[in-house]
């Protein structure tokens, strides 16, 4: 009568063993032409360690048939000198120390927090609502990037610190998942800064006279006066807090993992990667069905073993019980398949997110320089840019028609300052292109205008009235 014993595959990254790596049926112990005790696994002969643990990596180079079964006496006296299984090599990644990262962003040198009522301020006055705040250009743009596009950012408490979330450190030494969380919003449904704040339009200057306060700041961003001064507040504390942090380690590291398609290309790479998603995750739906339906059969025969003797029975329902490791196994290379292709997803969103911050800084450049005089609806013009012009000359040859007096207008109803270009205007996709403007009495610009689309004319008829015509003296 033959011993059989219970078999243990080696472990990953820990010489004990584990429940979750026992094969499902007992195997009888052969010895193999080298003279060590062994086991077969998958057909072949694998030479038995203490514990009855085998290395799946390492088969011996012999048939099946040169390793007889053992008598239970026989191996019963040899099975406890079975050699210990040396160390796995991966054991090592876990004997690392884990980093920990910053607890609190502001703990860290060169974060610094601004502060309500000395580094920055609430201004609301009749007609519109300051945020004024004391800070340089980088800050500034930081700050105007993530009201610009607040769909594309995390909330604060939402975002890792810098260092964390599974990357590695310059020790290539893991890193812990810490999260700065606001007592507030602990519990938080919001995921985006816009699913918190909302998208606000808004305007965005250097200020160049004192605020209401009596001091002197260095930036504003202008709101509508009738948003709720709690939610202003709020926002501009959330601004800034990741603002700071930005400022040291970049405005990524706050990004959404899905972001709206920009452009053509990065639209095509991002269709591609799902499909290939959506056919690995067909695939491993497929080995999951497989595999149970195989451990099902094998718990029949399993039931009718305990009926039969017949060694050749016996090795069936371990061939069996091995197709079902293997497939087990294909199920984990198909799950880590799946995660090569999420992280893949993520690359090509960062760089959506990263095109559109670009195209912004472009678009703003080139109004800068080539209409020093007019002051355009930032937010609302960007957006449009970005959205609906695949060209951008008709339009701009519109804005030096109107600058050389050179083109028709009408007026924009409800409105008394601004007036709208009476022509069509290409957009490289359609003729539903769209230019208001209206003359400013300011020292900086002649003309104030708003480039849009057809698609956006209800919510920018509103905010022209509300702004009929924009002023900048105040601040």
């Amino acid at each position: 009568m033959s011993l059989k014993i219970s078999v243990y595959l080696k472990p990953q990254y820990s010489l004990e063993k584990s429940e979750s790596n026992k094969l499902f049926l007992k195997r009888p112990v052969r010895k193999l032409p080298n003279g060590n005790l062994g086991v077969i696994y998958r057909g072949k002969p694998f030479s038995l360690f203490k514990g009855n643990c085998i290395d799946q990596h390492f088969p011996e180079e012999f048939n099946k048939e040169d390793c007889p079964v053992l008598d239970e006496a026989s191996a019963l006296a040899r099975i406890k000198e079975l050699p210990s299984l040396q160390d796995p090599a991966e054991a090592e990644a876990l004997s690392e120390s884990v980093v920990q990262d910053i607890k609190d962003w502001f703990e860290e040198k060169g974060v610094t927090k601004l502060s309500f009522g000395e580094d920055w301020n609430l201004d609301c006055r009749q007609y519109y609502a300051y945020i004024v705040f004391k800070e340089d250009e980088t800050f500034a743009s930081l700050a105007r990037e993530l009201l610009t596009n607040p769909s594309f950012y995390l909330l604060h408490e939402k975002a890792p610190c810098p260092g964390s979330t599974a990357y590695k450190d310059e020790n290539n030494q893991m890193v812990e998942d810490i999260y700065n969380k606001s007592p507030g919003y602990a519990d938080s449904p919001h995921l985006s800064f816009e699913d918190r704040y909302g998208d606000l339009d808004f305007e965005f200057r250097q200020s160049t006279q004192p605020a209401s306060d009596g001091v002197q700041y260095d930036y504003w961003f202008r709101f509508d006066p009738n948003i709720d001064q709690d939610l202003l507040r709020d926002m501009a504390e959330e601004v800034f807090s990741i603002c700071s942090v930005a400022k040291k380690h970049g405005l990524e590291w706050f990004s959404v993992e899905k972001l709206q398609q920009v452009q053509e290309n990065l639209s095509l790479s991002l269709t591609d990667n799902s499909e290939e998603l959506e056919a690995t995750k067909n695939e491993l739906e497929l080995a999951l069905s497989s595999n149970k339906k195989l451990s099902s059969t094998i718990e029949i025969l399993e039931s009718r073993l305990e009926k039969i003797n017949e060694e050749t029975f016996l090795e069936e329902v371990i061939d069996l019980e091995d197709e079902k490791q293997k497939l087990s196994e294909e199920i984990e290379n198909l799950k880590k398949s799946e995660k090569n292709l999420k992280d893949k997803l993520k690359v090509t969103e960062e760089d959506n997110r990263k095109l559109k911050e670009k195209l912004d800084n472009e678009n703003r450049q080139l109004l800068k320089i080539g209409f020093p005089e007019v002051y355009f609806l930032e937010k609302r013009t960007l957006k449009s840019l970005a959205d609906f012009y695949l060209k951008r000359e008709p339009v701009f040859r519109n804005v030096r028609d109107i600058l050389t007096h050179q083109t028709n207008f009408k007026r924009v109803q409800g409105t008394k300052e601004w007036l709208e270009v009476d022509k069509k205007i290409s957009n490289g996709t359609d003729n539903q292109g769209r230019l208001y403007y209206c003359k400013m009495k300011d020292p900086h610009y002649s003309f104030s205008m708003l480039i849009s689309h057809k698609a956006n004319q209800k919510k920018d008829l509103t905010y022209l009235r509300q702004n009929d015509p924009p002023t900048f003296g105040e601040l």
